[in-house]
Protein backbone atom coordinates (compact mmCIF):
# COMPACT_ATOMS: atom_id res chain seq x y z
CA UNK A 1 0.00 0.00 0.00
CA UNK A 2 2.90 2.55 1.08
CA UNK A 3 4.78 1.39 -2.57
CA UNK A 4 1.60 2.30 -4.44
CA UNK A 5 1.02 5.65 -2.38
CA UNK A 6 4.89 6.37 -3.24
CA UNK A 7 4.78 5.40 -6.68
CA UNK A 8 1.75 7.92 -6.98
CA UNK A 9 3.43 10.71 -5.68
CA UNK A 10 6.32 10.12 -7.75
CA UNK A 11 4.57 9.97 -10.78
CA UNK A 12 2.45 13.39 -9.77
CA UNK A 13 5.85 15.17 -9.20
CA UNK A 14 6.91 14.25 -12.89
CA UNK A 15 4.25 15.36 -14.53
CA UNK A 16 4.24 18.39 -12.52
CA UNK A 17 7.84 19.08 -12.85
CA UNK A 18 7.42 18.14 -16.90
CA UNK A 19 4.60 20.42 -17.35
CA UNK A 20 6.30 23.60 -15.53
CA UNK A 21 9.24 22.95 -18.14
CA UNK A 22 7.30 22.68 -21.27
CA UNK A 23 5.07 26.12 -20.07
CA UNK A 24 8.80 28.07 -19.34
CA UNK A 25 9.80 26.60 -22.71
CA UNK A 26 7.20 27.96 -24.71
CA UNK A 27 7.23 31.61 -22.58
CA UNK A 28 10.88 31.01 -22.90
CA UNK A 29 10.40 33.80 -26.05
CA UNK A 30 11.45 31.12 -28.30
CA UNK A 31 8.57 30.86 -30.37
CA UNK A 32 8.63 27.43 -31.18
CA UNK A 33 6.49 24.91 -28.80
CA UNK A 34 7.98 21.94 -30.95
CA UNK A 35 11.97 24.10 -31.01
CA UNK A 36 14.56 23.49 -33.33
CA UNK A 37 12.46 24.50 -36.09
CA UNK A 38 9.84 22.15 -35.80
CA UNK A 39 7.48 23.87 -36.76
CA UNK A 40 5.71 22.80 -40.12
CA UNK A 41 5.14 26.53 -41.08
CA UNK A 42 9.11 27.54 -40.01
CA UNK A 43 10.24 24.75 -42.19
CA UNK A 44 7.65 25.61 -45.33
CA UNK A 45 8.77 28.59 -45.28
CA UNK A 46 12.59 28.03 -44.84
CA UNK A 47 12.45 25.77 -47.63
CA UNK A 48 10.38 28.03 -49.85
CA UNK A 49 13.64 30.98 -48.71
CA UNK A 50 16.02 28.64 -49.74
CA UNK A 51 14.29 27.77 -53.55
CA UNK A 52 14.07 31.24 -53.74
CA UNK A 53 17.45 31.91 -53.57
CA UNK A 54 18.71 29.25 -55.36
CA UNK A 55 15.89 30.65 -58.83
CA UNK A 56 17.83 34.44 -57.94
CA UNK A 57 21.61 32.88 -58.40
CA UNK A 58 19.87 31.75 -61.85
CA UNK A 59 18.54 35.31 -62.62
CA UNK A 60 21.41 37.25 -60.85
CA UNK A 61 22.09 38.91 -63.88
CA UNK A 62 18.78 40.69 -64.19
CA UNK A 63 19.72 42.48 -60.57
CA UNK A 64 24.09 43.23 -60.96
CA UNK A 65 24.29 45.55 -57.99
CA UNK A 66 22.44 43.17 -55.64
CA UNK A 67 25.15 41.55 -53.46
CA UNK A 68 24.14 38.13 -52.95
CA UNK A 69 26.40 36.85 -50.21
CA UNK A 70 24.46 39.08 -47.71
CA UNK A 71 21.37 38.10 -48.79
CA UNK A 72 22.77 34.55 -48.08
CA UNK A 73 23.62 35.71 -45.23
CA UNK A 74 20.44 35.61 -44.05
CA UNK A 75 19.01 32.77 -44.43
CA UNK A 76 20.03 31.26 -41.03
CA UNK A 77 17.83 34.13 -39.52
CA UNK A 78 15.41 33.07 -36.63
CA UNK A 79 11.81 32.14 -37.77
CA UNK A 80 8.79 32.45 -35.53
CA UNK A 81 6.14 30.86 -36.57
CA UNK A 82 2.53 32.65 -34.21
CA UNK A 83 -1.41 32.69 -34.56
CA UNK A 84 -0.78 36.45 -33.91
CA UNK A 85 -1.96 38.58 -35.92
CA UNK A 86 1.13 40.65 -38.40
CA UNK A 87 0.69 44.02 -39.10
CA UNK A 88 3.03 45.80 -41.30
CA UNK A 89 4.38 49.69 -40.95
CA UNK A 90 1.73 50.86 -42.76
CA UNK A 91 -1.07 49.03 -41.12
CA UNK A 92 -1.97 46.24 -43.31
CA UNK A 93 -2.46 43.06 -41.84
CA UNK A 94 0.98 40.50 -42.80
CA UNK A 95 1.82 37.09 -44.06
CA UNK A 96 5.26 37.71 -42.28
CA UNK A 97 7.29 40.34 -41.26
CA UNK A 98 11.23 40.88 -40.39
CA UNK A 99 12.70 42.30 -37.93
CA UNK A 100 16.59 43.33 -39.09
CA UNK A 101 17.76 44.33 -35.60
CA UNK A 102 17.17 40.78 -34.38
CA UNK A 103 17.22 39.04 -37.10
CA UNK A 104 14.01 37.37 -36.94
CA UNK A 105 11.34 36.97 -39.45
CA UNK A 106 7.86 36.44 -37.72
CA UNK A 107 5.14 34.46 -39.69
CA UNK A 108 1.71 34.42 -39.27
CA UNK A 109 0.61 30.20 -40.00
CA UNK A 110 -2.84 30.97 -40.93
CA UNK A 111 -2.04 33.76 -43.79
CA UNK A 112 1.06 31.52 -44.66
CA UNK A 113 -0.88 28.08 -45.31
CA UNK A 114 -3.49 29.96 -47.31
CA UNK A 115 -1.08 30.46 -49.68
CA UNK A 116 -1.61 28.09 -52.09
CA UNK A 117 1.02 28.83 -55.06
CA UNK A 118 4.50 27.71 -54.99
CA UNK A 119 5.93 30.97 -56.55
CA UNK A 120 3.84 33.52 -54.25
CA UNK A 121 5.69 31.30 -51.26
CA UNK A 122 9.11 31.18 -52.55
CA UNK A 123 8.17 35.15 -53.13
CA UNK A 124 6.65 36.09 -50.00
CA UNK A 125 9.71 34.12 -48.22
CA UNK A 126 12.29 35.94 -50.31
CA UNK A 127 10.85 39.31 -49.88
CA UNK A 128 11.10 38.99 -45.97
CA UNK A 129 14.68 37.67 -45.82
CA UNK A 130 15.52 40.74 -49.03
CA UNK A 131 14.26 42.88 -46.00
CA UNK A 132 16.66 41.71 -43.79
CA UNK A 133 19.47 41.95 -45.94
CA UNK A 134 18.19 45.98 -46.43
CA UNK A 135 17.39 44.81 -50.43
CA UNK A 136 14.21 45.13 -50.09
CA UNK A 137 13.09 47.48 -47.42
CA UNK A 138 8.73 49.08 -48.54
CA UNK A 139 9.07 47.75 -51.51
CA UNK A 140 8.77 44.50 -53.98
CA UNK A 141 11.44 45.75 -56.50
CA UNK A 142 13.39 42.40 -56.62
CA UNK A 143 10.96 40.03 -55.95
CA UNK A 144 8.00 41.44 -58.46
CA UNK A 145 10.86 41.41 -60.71
CA UNK A 146 12.28 37.51 -60.75
CA UNK A 147 8.43 36.35 -60.33
CA UNK A 148 6.66 38.42 -62.25
CA UNK A 149 4.47 39.10 -59.71
CA UNK A 150 3.06 42.49 -58.53
CA UNK A 151 3.59 44.07 -55.32
CA UNK A 152 -0.66 43.02 -54.37
CA UNK A 153 0.39 39.70 -55.36
CA UNK A 154 2.82 38.94 -53.04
Amino acid sequence: MKMKMMLGVLLSLVISSSAIAVEGFRESGSGREAGNGGDPVEQSFAISATMAFEFLEEKKDLFPTLNLERVKATLDARLEATDEILYGKNGGEKTAINIPEKRLIRINRKRWDAIKNVRKEMAQSLHEHLGLSGDEVNNYNVTSKLFRLSSEEI
